[in-house]
């Protein structure tokens, strides 16, 4: 998948690019050489295995008996719907549910929320069931975190006191009014789990990601981040993150800086899901496996905001399928 696709202009409607580059110039890691990504990296690495993914297949491949197919895509920005997207709804490859990893917004906004969530009901249509978490660009799903930061990311003229106390309110009861306005078959999780419909694959899915610019959602190394991935529970077969584990598909630019997170590298090597689903670093996308847990980054968008990265297709055999597929 290109993290480079630079061909079509989304028009002047479309994301900022000043704005985008200020944010971007703000994802510079902390100088703290013991929480630096980069360090723990250059230890760590030689003792990584770095296979093709095992699970991976193409979006056209033939559907094979007892499996269940699942469609993975991140960071789609509130641009789901635009010409060059390569997510809409009625183009998504065939599968029977869907993961989005995350950042299906741009800033949390209450247009922005209205619309994915139009999108999960027309994605229903094709898949049995949607399973979403947030990510640090859906500000207003954190509301403490957008408490604090509101002005920061929504600029509004001047208005009287009683319309910003019904502002307020609103955007205080925004999570649940988003999670209640998302199609019936949609889940939404926030450090919790679901049991698919189809194979009973347990999912987990969590919304956190270390400290990146300032955004929703971000936590200090170490205590703060262990204290999120001591919730995923053992028996996990599908995590799903909004960010990445350190070394797979968390190398940013412009410097090539790692963004993943160590702690929760060493979760995923206790707990061996089968399959690891993230976003945030849009030039991260793509997939690889240790031989154990398949890594998938599923940003849709490119470095620079393009929809055009294509969805990720995976196959996964239910446990009591499972010695049937090896014969």
């Amino acid at each position: 998948m290109s993290a480079f696709d630079d061909s079509t202009s989304l028009g002047e409607e479309d994301i900022s690019s000043t704005f985008e580059e200020q944010l971007y110039a703000q994802r510079l890691l902390p100088p703290d050489l013991e929480s630096n990504p980069d360090l723990r990296w250059r230890d760590i690495c030689k003792t990584e295995t770095f296979l093709p993914a095992k699970y991976l297949i193409s979006p056209g491949e033939g559907r094979t008996r007892g499996k269940v197919r699942f469609v993975a895509i991140s960071d789609t920005h509130g641009l789901h719907d635009k010409p060059v997207s390569s997510v809409k709804a009625s183009l998504l490859p065939e599968g029977d549910v869907l993961l989005h990893a995350g950042d299906f917004t741009n800033v949390g906004s209450a247009k922005d929320l209205a619309n994915f969530a139009a999108f999960t009901r027309a994605c229903e249509e094709h898949f049995s069931e949607v399973i979403v978490i947030a990510g640090n660009h859906d500000i207003s799903l954190d509301p403490a975190f957008y408490k604090r930061n509101k002005e920061r990311f929504h600029h509004c003229k001047q208005q009287q006191q009683e319309q910003e106390q019904q502002q307020e309110q609103q955007q205080q009861q925004q999570p649940e009014h988003f999670i209640n306005s998302l199609g019936p078959n949609t889940v939404y999780l926030e450090d919790s789990s679901h049991i698919t419909k189809l194979g009973n694959f347990k999912c987990f899915g969590s919304p956190w990601q270390p400290e990146f610019g300032g955004w929703a959602f971000n936590l200090n190394r170490g205590d703060s981040c262990r204290a999120k991935w001591d919730l995923i529970p053992h028996d996990t077969d599908i995590l799903l993150t909004h960010g990445p584990p350190l070394g797979r598909g968390d190398l940013y630019l412009p410097h090539n800086n790692r963004a993943g997170c160590v702690d929760l590298l060493n979760v995923v090597k206790t707990i061996k899901p089968k399959v690891h689903v993230f976003g945030h670093i849009h030039e991260g996308a793509g997939c690889s496996s240790d031989g154990v847990t398949d890594y998938i980054n599923a940003s849709t968008c490119t470095f620079s905001y393009r929809p055009t990265n294509a969805p990720v297709v995976f196959d996964l055999v239910p446990s009591m399928n499972e010695d049937e597929d090896k014969e």
